[in-house]
């Protein structure tokens, strides 16, 4: 049994090749194992195979189990570690703030880029509660999402499940607001139930400004048309009251 699991565990903690040299290990064990029962140096009376061929028989079911169950495993956690990395390496340098909250609506979890959205860093804001975020009046706005939200996770509706997507703003560590584009969805556990809020917050601040200045400029130019066909028509009266006062004045 240690034999087994010394090829498991080296595959486990270490990886593919410390799989391959612990199997390689232990077939070299097993041989000099088979040829000490051989030989009857060790295990004298003791009746573990009836013949030889029954002895190799149970080595090489030994080495093959060994061997696929090892690799097996330390691939898995190969991969495992490689997506882990993968989107931690995300997590950590996209511009939105990546974050998770339990259902008091405390932070668990916030990716490094909440700081420069922020100016808090993750360690400050971990375990604080969302709503000292929101600005006076933004709370009524924004809790009735969540409350529909749960609404819908009581009466068995699928769609509590899909995600919910609002703008709002956020007061920021030097006391300035900043506006934002919340995307928030339940997490749900491994028996179906709520398990808490994983959410993604962009700073749409630019967008904002740009969205208003198109809008400025289009009622600008608005009224530079309308003061232009007002501009038209008291030209045109101009133009016939003059005729009317020449035909008067002969």
């Amino acid at each position: 049994a240690w034999l087994f699991a010394f090829a498991v565990l080296a595959g486990s903690l270490i990886g593919n090749r410390a799989a391959m040299a612990a199997i390689a290990l232990n077939i070299i064990s097993i041989l000099i194992l088979g040829y000490l029962f051989s030989t009857q140096v060790i295990g004298q009376g003791v009746p573990f195979f009836d013949t030889p061929s029954a002895m190799i028989a149970a080595a090489i079911n030994f080495i093959v189990l060994n061997a696929i169950t090892a690799i097996s495993i330390a691939s898995l956690l190969s991969g495992l570690d490689a997506s882990e990395k993968r989107y931690r390496l995300m997590a950590e340098n996209v511009a939105d703030v990546i974050w998770t909250m339990d259902m008091d609506l405390n932070f668990t979890y916030l990716s490094p880029s909440v700081e420069q959205l922020l100016g808090y860093t993750p360690s400050e804001f971990e375990g604080k509660n969302a709503l000292v975020l929101l600005p006076e009046g933004a709370v009524e706005s924004v809790m009735p999402y969540y409350d529909h939200k749960l609404q819908l996770v009581q009466a068995g509706d699928a769609s509590a499940w899909a995600p919910v997507i609002f703008e709002t703003d956020h007061i920021r560590k030097d006391g300035s607001t900043v506006q934002v584009n919340i995307h928030a969805r339940f997490v749900p556990d491994e028996n179906g139930h709520v398990d808490g809020i994983l959410g993604i917050t962009r700073d749409i601040t630019d967008r904002k400004k740009n969205e208003a200045d198109k809008l400025k400029a289009q009622i600008s130019a608005e009224e530079n048309k309308k003061l232009a066909l007002i501009g038209q028509v008291a030209g045109k009266m101009a133009h016939d009251f003059n005729n009317v006062l020449g035909i008067i004045m002969g």
